[in-house]
């Protein structure tokens, strides 16, 4: 039985390029670290609990949703 998917894989993947901004000042990506370790939970939660046409489609070259993932940690790394 399928379930209703909660957001499409280029929602979690435009979100996290919305935190991608060099011009972020720290104090200002600080204050938005909470915000993004939510979106992290739910793409957590989608990748293990989706169908695997919706991880094909966050992985795919189009998305390229494991690209962008790795460049906001490496960012989020740097920015705290």
């Amino acid at each position: 039985e399928r379930f209703q998917v909660k957001n499409p894989p280029h929602t979690y993947i435009q979100k996290l390029k919305g935190y991608l901004d060099p011009a972020v000042t720290r104090k200002k990506f600080r204050r938005r670290v909470q915000e993004s370790t939510q979106v992290l939970r739910e793409l957590e939660i989608s990748l293990r609990t989706n169908h695997i046409g919706w991880v094909r489609e966050f992985l795919n070259e189009e998305n390229k949703g494991l690209d962008v993932l790795v460049e906001y940690l490496s960012f989020a790394q740097y920015a705290v």
